[in-house]
């Protein structure tokens, strides 16, 4: 069975290993990168179905990044996972074309359940 495809970029190798964790029961993990500069290289090699962002990462933040990843990879569902809970970080990224916004802390309960109900999920759905 072929399983949809994600890479998860976020600076602490902890949590990416832990969203890695969360998402093999549904997705194939093909990349993990730590660092935002990296990200738009390896989304294009890779052409995932699936991107996780840390909004705080060196090189280029995941806010900063969704234009670009958006016009790369139009039909991927793209998610903020990050530990900031702050509404103006949350709206900037859904301005910027975030499918959805999850807190870290809550990826294990919120994360793959609201990404089982469909491609395009309600943005209400993933929020914290």
């Amino acid at each position: 069975m072929n399983l949809p495809t994600a890479l998860i970029a976020d600076d602490n190798a902890e949590w990416r290993s832990l969203i890695a964790e969360v998402l093999r029961s549904e997705y194939d993990v093909v990349c993990l990168v730590a660092r935002g500069d990296e990200v738009i290289t390896n989304a294009a090699a890779f052409k995932p179905d699936l991107v996780t962002l840390d909004v705080s990462m060196p090189g280029t933040s995941g806010i900063q990044l969704l234009p670009e990843l958006r016009a790369l990879l139009p039909d991927a569902m793209v998610v903020i996972v990050t530990t900031n809970s702050t509404d103006l970080y949350r709206q900037e990224a859904y301005r910027r074309g975030a499918d959805g916004y999850v807190l870290k802390t809550d990826a294990w309960r919120d994360l793959v359940s609201s990404l089982q109900n469909g491609r395009r999920v309600a943005k209400s759905a993933l929020i914290a």
